[in-house]
């Protein structure tokens, strides 16, 4: 317990200052996530307390307080992690003490510890969060956002974009450990992997044309541009995947070199295009993933939410798929499914059976991933009439935020 004793100009003289006594430190384990702070042993001299005010100063940003204008407040839905909560007593005359505790929450004993990894942005600074803990990766003010988390080891790499469209500004680049590599301006990054020394990213480029240019889907090994298209038509890659010596890059290309054409989804083994999709439909894939020999890639064609598994569709329901994930036997999809505005119902199915994460909102599910027998899945929410949003994730369903002012796109969970 710290005390801090604040001095302050006293226009009555006889008024003595207050003494805060936020309580003694406590220590939980989880899955109890919920604590009961106790000021009553605050005094002040003249009896003359007349408010008590708790605030969190560090920690996990999941949390919410229960009376925290009282001397007695309770704070659920914490993490695991260490807190800090100050508590402020005034009294009559002005006069005000402040004491701090420290609340630390364990992880579950009976479960594997897990580190949760999130990738995205918070008031336009790209960003990660480890366990809740937001971690800043540049000092840009505006534009660029984490698209893509990649852990191996004790090294995180993110990925990301700037995408300007008012200034008609985007560039590519990763983070590892927080140090910059930009890939290139005119450019834009979806998707990191990591094996040994090799960095991967997927995403796409602006290359010159006669009459101004073209989207040009490909990926960066070590910094060097691979193509996947030959540019005569608009392009990107959102996701890749390496599976043995191989390198499965998810995406989509115009049907045609005429504006508004549509999509043809479709994904690349090495390079050499195969599709999922024709001409006739407009389709994006969004997510790949390759157990043996089976090939899955998540997207939409035609307003309708599906997945692909060695090339045959398998229909979900209206909606977009963001993310896919296979755990033996069992098809995990993340999505949304957008109702109008402030409406968009975010998602995942297992198996094809759907499980809604909200409901009267506008949220969005960007990427999903599964450990043991918990489903995970990042994403965010838009607040209407302010129009500010909430980056946060879900845990079987449990939401857990991560910011007032940003969006999640990428969650992987680790050892």
């Amino acid at each position: 317990m710290d005390t801090i004793q604040i001095s302050v100009n006293n226009t009555n003289p006889s008024n003595r200052p207050p003494l805060s006594n936020a309580g003694p430190d406590q220590t939980v384990n989880l899955p109890t996530s919920t604590v009961n702070l106790d000021g009553r042993a605050s005094t002040d001299p003249d009896n003359n307390i007349t408010n008590y005010s708790w605030s969190k100063i560090s920690g996990p940003s999941s949390y919410n307080f229960a009376n925290a204008n009282a001397a007695q407040a309770q704070v659920t839905n914490l993490v695991a992690g260490e807190y800090k909560f100050e508590l402020n007593v005034t009294d009559a005359g002005g006069l005000f003490d402040k004491d701090t505790m420290q609340v630390t929450v364990n992880p579950d004993p009976n479960n594997p510890v897990v580190n949760v990894y999130v990738a995205g942005m918070e008031n336009n600074l790209p960003a990660y969060w480890k366990n809740g803990q937001m971690m800043q990766l540049d000092n840009i003010s505006y534009g660029f956002t984490g698209t893509s988390i990649a852990v191996v080891g004790n090294d995180i790499y993110v990925a990301g974009t700037k995408n300007e469209l008012m200034r008609n500004d985007y560039s590519a680049k990763y983070w590892k450990n927080g140090q910059a590599v930009l890939l290139g301006d005119a450019a834009g990054a979806s998707s990191i992997v990591v094996r040994g020394v090799d960095v991967y990213v997927a995403g796409w480029k602006w290359v010159p044309t006669g009459s101004g240019a073209i989207a040009v889907a490909n990926y960066w090994k070590n910094g060097q541009a691979v193509s996947l298209s030959d540019g005569t038509k608009e392009a990107y890659a959102n996701c890749m995947i390496l599976s043995g010596s191989d390198i499965y890059v998810a995406g989509q290309e115009a049907a045609s070199s005429m504006p508004y054409s549509n999509y043809i989804a479709k994904y690349w083994k090495n390079g050499v295009a195969v599709l999922l999709t024709s001409a006739s439909s407009d389709a994006v894939a969004n997510s790949i993933t390759v157990v043996g020999n089976d090939v899955y890639v998540a997207g939409y064609e035609n307003g309708i939410a599906k997945y692909w598994k060695n090339g045959q569709d398998v229909s979900l329901s209206q909606g977009i798929a963001t993310s896919i994930v296979v755990v033996g036997s069992d098809v995990y999809v993340a999505g949304y499914h957008h109702q109008g505005q402030g409406n968009s119902i975010a998602k995942y199915w297992k198996n094809g059976q759907e499980v809604t994460l909200t409901s009267g909102s506008e949220a969005f599910a960007t990427s999903i991933a599964v450990f043991g027998s918990d489903v995970y899945v990042a994403g965010f929410e838009i607040n209407f009439p302010s129009f500010t949003y909430t980056a946060k994730y879900w845990k079987n369903g449990q939401a857990i935020p991560l910011s007032s002012g940003g969006i999640a796109t990428s969650i992987v969970v680790v050892n």
